[in-house]
């Protein structure tokens, strides 16, 4: 008994898949979908960095503190475009050095943020560009002669609607973040 060859092709109307038009119709779903989540996929990449940039800063702030304390003599925080010392520059970079008699060792060069963020220092923070902490902990800022214990730098980042700046602010030697709306990314208060 020989059984007879059946061909199992199925008819044209029966094969599976996806038919032109809903591929069109799942691509132009998709580009939808994308148009609108890339934007907000940026700001939370913003705001990521903006909040990662402050909490650094208020890492290096401490470390200095603890720094300070450790070694029982000043330690300074400031911008350096060199990594080398306080020479100046904007408070991207920063270095921490000891100056426990006379000394002038770096202990850390830091960089901070990315193209899109900006740190701006308060008025008693600029007049100096130095935050330094005494062998007590306690945070000084300002000239030398008349020192103050308060200072902020604000953490901006552009471009980010809504809170789109934190507040970095030193009182004493305690060290604070406070979420701000900044959309000009001027400097803050001494205060915050």
């Amino acid at each position: 008994m020989s059984r007879a060859k059946t061909n199992h092709t199925p008819a044209i109307g029966r094969q599976g898949g996806f038919s032109l038009v809903e591929l069109v119709v799942i691509v132009a779903v998709l580009a939808i979908v994308s148009s609108i989540a890339l934007p907000s996929f940026r700001n939370m990449m913003r705001s990521n960095r903006l909040t990662a940039t402050s909490n650094e800063l208020n890492a290096v702030l401490q470390g200095a503190r603890m720094d300070a304390i450790r070694i029982n003599g000043r330690v300074d925080v400031c911008p350096s475009t060199s990594g080398t010392g306080c020479d100046g520059g904007n408070w991207q970079r920063l270095v921490v050095i000891s100056r426990k008699n006379g000394a002038n060792e770096v202990l850390r060069d830091v960089a901070l943020g990315g193209n899109d963020i900006t740190i701006t220092p308060s008025s008693s923070i600029s007049s100096s560009n130095v935050i330094w902490y005494q062998a007590d902990g306690f945070v000084r800022t300002g000239s030398a002669s008349s020192p103050t214990q308060v200072g902020t730098l604000s953490v901006c980042a552009s471009g980010l609607p809504g809170n789109n700046a934190r507040n970095v602010q030193v009182n004493m030697g305690r060290v604070s973040i406070s979420r701000v709306a900044n959309a000009a990314c001027n400097a803050p208060g001494d205060n915050g």
